[in-house]
C-alpha cells in the first residue's frame, strides 16, 4: 500500500479506509449497527431521530456513527427516565 499502517497518505487521503472506519456508515451498515430493517431506519430518519448526510449527491447518503450512538443514548435515557 505504501501509505503507512493507517492507510493515510501524506496529503491526508485515506485510500483504503472504509466509510465505516471514518465514522460514516452506509444505510445498510447503519441498519446492521442498529439491527433494524431499512424501512425502520427510514422511519427514524423521516422523524428526524437520526440525521444523514449526502456525500456527493443523493445516491451517496451516509450516516455519521455519532448520530447512531446519540440515538441509542436518547433511547436509553427514555427507558431510564420511565423507570
Amino acid at each position: 500500500m505504501g501509505a503507512g499502517a493507517s492507510g493515510a497518505s501524506a496529503d491526508g487521503w485515506s485510500g483504503g479506509v472504509s466509510d465505516s472506519e471514518s465514522g460514516l456508515l452506509t444505510i445498510r451498515e447503519a441498519c446492521a449497527w442498529l439491527r433494524v430493517s431499512k424501512t425502520q431506519f427510514y422511519r427514524l430518519r423521516d422523524r428526524r431521530e437520526v440525521r444523514t448526510i449526502e456525500v456527493g449527491g443523493p445516491q451517496a447518503v451516509r450516516v455519521p456513527l455519532s448520530e447512531l450512538q446519540a440515538y441509542v443514548r436518547r433511547q436509553l435515557g427514555e427507558v431510564d427516565g420511565a423507570a
